[in-house]
Parts: structure tokens; C-alpha cells; sequence
């Protein structure tokens, strides 16, 4: 028996987690450090943390000991709310699809399929793909002495794989050729 399936959304996005974890992170420390303060203080102890507390009580708001560190504590908080705001790069190429359904291919996924296809054509002995920004660039080798051919074949066979998927933001391909040694 086949469980349903959930279907989810495509992302095109990253989550935000590493911005996320930091100001997790960074607020678990500062109630972990109130906590040991707090009982510390309770049970008639003294730290370096109740005596910070006990200092900075007598320190008057006009001093610079007083508005320094607090400017710093809100750029720092500044940064890591447009970190979290500001969108992550694309993480997946939409296939313009005829239909209800969305399709989409990861940047792994194209750049996967393309050394594949490249490694389909004759005189082709290795391929190695890497996108960036708009552009995806193919470093083949081979063993072929006249590899400016097997550049061009490699070209036009990718350039035509590209164009059959249908990217609503379509790469450019360039292919870098290197002569394999026996």
C-alpha cells in the first residue's frame, strides 16, 4: 500500500538559517550568563558577571562607558535583522511548464545534468560543470587532438539541452577544453 503524498512548494529561495542560529545562539548565551548571574548572586557568590551588573548600575547614562557599548549592541542587532531580511540567492532554475503543476530544477541538478550530457558526446573523457550567475561553464577534457571540434560539438549539444529545458532564466554556456595526457 502507497502512503499519499504531501505536496509542497517549490522553494526558490534558501531558508535564512544561519542568520536564524546566530541570533539563537547569541540569546542562549546571554540566558545562560543571567541564569549562572542570577544564582550566583542568589546564594551570596560573586562573579565576574554580578560585579559587571553592580558596575554598570553605577555608571550614569551620559557616560561613555553607558552609550558605546550600547550603539555597538544595536548595530550588531542592525546587521542581524537585514541579514535576516535580505533573501538568499536562487537555489532552483523554474522550468517554464505548460500545465497547474510547477517544475523546477536545483542548481546541483542542472549543473549534475550537464556534465552528464557533456559526458555523452564522443571525444569527451571528462566534464566538470559550475555555475555562476547566469552562466554555466563546462571544463571537459579529452583526449582528442583536434579538441576545438569536440568544443564546438560539446557547445552546440549543450547550448540545445539547455534550450530544451526551458529555463525561465536561461544560462549561457561556455565550455573550456583541455587536452588530456596519456
Amino acid at each position: 500500500m502507497s502512503t499519499p503524498t504531501t505536496r509542497r512548494s517549490i522553494r526558490k529561495r534558501p531558508s535564512r538559517s544561519v542568520p536564524a542560529s546566530i541570533v539563537a545562539l547569541v540569546l542562549l548565551a546571554a540566558a545562560v550568563t543571567a541564569v549562572w548571574g542570577g544564582i550566583t548572586a542568589l546564594t551570596g557568590g560573586n562573579t565576574a558577571v554580578t560585579e559587571g551588573v553592580t558596575g554598570a548600575v553605577s555608571v550614569p547614562w551620559s557616560a561613555q562607558a553607558a552609550y558605546i557599548p550600547s550603539i555597538a549592541v544595536a548595530l550588531i542587532g542592525v546587521a542581524l535583522i537585514i541579514t535576516a531580511l535580505i533573501p538568499g540567492r536562487h537555489d532552483a532554475h523554474l522550468v517554464k511548464h505548460e500545465g497547474a503543476s510547477e517544475a523546477a530544477l536545483t542548481g546541483r541538478g542542472l549543473r549534475t545534468y550537464l556534465e552528464d550530457r557533456a559526458m555523452t558526446i564522443d571525444g569527451v573523457d571528462s566534464a566538470r560543470a559550475s555555475l555562476k550567475g547566469r552562466q554555466a561553464r563546462i571544463r571537459i577534457g579529452t583526449y582528442a587532438l583536434d579538441h576545438d571540434e569536440v568544443q564546438k560539438d560539446v557547445h552546440q549539444r549543450l547550448r540545445a539541452t539547455v534550450d530544451s529545458l526551458d529555463l525561465k532564466n536561461a544560462r549561457r554556456i561556455r565550455v573550456n577544453t583541455s587536452t588530456l595526457n596519456n
